[in-house]
């Protein structure tokens, strides 16, 4: 794949148009002088700073940079070792940068040189190899004048033969099992990333190998960044958008700070749009939506540092406003990169749509009865495909949050390590679903969706949202299931509305059956559940009810299922399993539920 001269031209010119370009690298002189002095007037820069030097003393003391090794067989890894190179590297050179005290310069030292004296950096597993080029290129710059030419010379030859000799050899396909160039997953992000900071810190002794491998790095990035186009929303949820986007960060910042041109990486489509996905993913509860690989306990997977960058770099603060109100009540989160990319707060956007159609790879429509109010109802549904990465056989799959809390749930992630847990496709039976979906959490009978004879949805299932015209304040969408049930049924259908003005939501089910087969209808509940008939639950938490209406087919059997699981899977604890099941014949079935939530009089009373 040849680079394109005109990129390699500009990268020649900006690396000759500064003295040191490493020098720069998103950390200029003149950036640090800026944040001494606004740390003096900025309350929040402060308590930032103070919480990066508390974690820089912490770095001073026991092993540089202890080895760790985790997994085995294709998913053996280091990967732990180079992201705690990342945290030593950039709390210890900013902490140098901003006090010049040269007992953080000397221990950085220590910590390159450990990294330098392994063996390798595990480019099999490339991420490992991305992260610690991230973390030595860094070292190089933010070191600066800190660290002996010795020490220097040590960072630059590993980087030369422990990271970009090995990327070189991914972008010429020498090595058939590194995919990452060609791949729209954050991986290729994240190790472009690591090749353009790699090459920036050894230009001087490197020119043309360190323009070559950005040019590449530049060209192949354009299909990690694919997943952003048209609104910026990305496939593997807010989790991954966090990690992807702070790489992404990195390497603009980088770019614009060591060559002056971030060579249009932000003027790719959807780049732009990205930050607010976000804002737009976030329910009133402090959650986002969560599907596939997302961390269903966790309350801050809205956030990501990356939205400072993208306040600084599109001139808009507002962006970074959600990330700004979380480290007020999180200030143990505030990283070296929040001081870096730091801008004034401002308060954010609080309205938009009460329909938001989350365009692209895994499509979502999220419906609102408000933006700002903390106790207002919310209801998403997704499409897109099963295959798409980190992701699970949940198309079609609902939440609904309302009053403060989360009711109808995505549980999220498994436990990474559980055997087969990157299995997606069987090797003994291609097209067909692989050892990662028969645990719970990653199973169709784990989300709240149907299931037919207890089968999976298709691993080639697709499905795409149909908005439906707004009527008197009701929103939805439709969403055909059909190929996500291939082989099982005929027509598979879930049509979701929403009331944005009660909150309420309602779901309905239609399946059309060749053959005989057992239909289950579940809804995944976090709330204790009182059943007061066949058609009527009420669900309760924290002195909160909803109601659970159902309107089953003839001859469905109402069940209550505990969701809770032995170890090694998460226990789920306090999540219940609302079924309907029916030994249904031939021909078309439906099954409608509502959602919603009781009026404030009843909750307090």
């Amino acid at each position: 794949m040849p680079a394109d001269n005109a990129i390699e031209t500009r990268i020649r010119k900006g690396l000759f148009a500064t003295t040191d370009p490493s020098a720069s690298i998103i950390l200029s002189p003149k950036r640090v002088d800026d944040l001494r002095a606004l740390r003096r007037r900025d309350p929040r820069l402060e308590q930032y700073i103070r919480q990066v030097l508390n974690r820089a003393e912490a770095c001073l003391s026991g092993d540089p940079l202890p080895e760790q090794w985790y997994g085995s067989g294709d998913y053996r890894h280091m990967l732990e070792t180079s992201r705690d190179a990342v945290h030593r590297v950039t709390h210890l050179g900013l902490a140098w940068q901003l006090t010049g005290e040269r007992r953080y310069s000397n221990r950085l030292a220590e910590v390159a040189r450990a990294a330098c004296a392994m063996e390798s950096w595990w480019p099999r597993h490339f991420l490992d190899t991305a992260e610690m080029m991230t973390a030595m290129a860094l070292a190089l710059a933010w070191g600066g004048d800190g660290l002996d030419p010795s020490t220097r010379s040590r960072i630059t030859e590993a980087l030369v033969d422990k990271g970009l000799t090995q990327a070189r050899a991914a972008y010429r396909d020498d090595w058939p099992h590194l995919q990452w160039p060609t791949e729209t997953s954050n991986w290729n992000i994240i190790c472009n990333t690591g090749v353009i900071l790699a090459s920036l810190a050894c230009h001087r002794t490197h020119t043309d190998l360190a323009v070559e491998l950005i040019a590449k790095a530049r060209q192949t990035l354009v299909n990690g960044l694919k997943p952003f186009a048209p609104q910026g929303n990305y496939p593997e949820g807010t989790v991954y958008w966090a990690y992807a986007t702070r790489y992404l960060a990195l390497l603009g910042s980088a770019l614009q700070t060591a060559l002056g041109d971030d060579l249009d990486v932000l003027a790719m489509p959807g780049v732009r749009q990205t930050a607010d996905y976000p804002r737009r993913m976030r329910s009133p509860t402090g959650h986002t939506v969560c599907f596939g690989d997302q961390i269903f306990e966790d309350t801050a997977s809205h956030r990501g540092v990356s939205l400072l960058y993208f306040a600084q770099a599109f001139d808009d603060p507002r962006l970074a406003a959600a990330e700004h109100e979380h480290l007020q009540s999180h200030p143990h989160d505030a990283s070296p990169l929040h001081v870096a990319w730091f801008t004034p707060y401002e308060p954010g956007a609080t309205s938009g749509p009460l329909l938001d159609l989350l365009e692209g790879e895994t499509p979502l429509a999220i419906m609102r009865t408000n933006w700002s109010d903390p106790n207002a109802a919310f209801m998403s549904v997704k499409g897109g495909r099963n295959r798409a990465n980190h992701n699970n056989l949940d198309l079609g799959v609902i939440e609904y949050h309302a009053l403060g809390e989360r009711w109808v749930v995505d549980l999220g992630r498994e436990d990474y390590r559980l055997p087969g847990y990157w299995e997606v496709e069987d090797p003994d039976h291609p097209g067909q679903p692989g050892r990662r979906f028969d645990w719970f959490r990653c199973s169709t009978a784990g989300h709240s969706l149907p299931t037919i004879d207890g089968r999976q949805q298709a691993l080639d299932g697709e499905a795409a949202l149909i908005p439906q015209a707004e009527q008197g304040g009701i929103v939805g969408c439709r969403v055909d299931l059909t190929g996500a049930y291939a082989g099982q049924a005929q027509r598979v259908d879930r049509a979701v509305t929403f009331d944005t003005a009660s909150g309420r939501g309602e779901v309905c089910d239609t399946v059309v059956l060749s053959a005989p087969a057992e239909v289950v209808w579940c809804l995944v509940i976090e709330a204790e559940v009182q059943v007061l008939s066949q058609r009527r639950l009420t669900l309760s938490q924290n002195g909160k009810h909803i109601t659970l209406d159902l309107d089953p087919p003839a001859g469905g059997e109402l069940r209550i299922e505990s969701a809770h699981r032995q170890e090694p899977e998460a226990p789920n604890h306090g999540v219940s399993l609302v079924q309907v099941r029916l030994c249904a014949e031939a021909g078309e079935w439906t099954l409608r539920s509502a959602l919603t939530p009781s009026p404030p009089d009843v909750n307090q009373g």
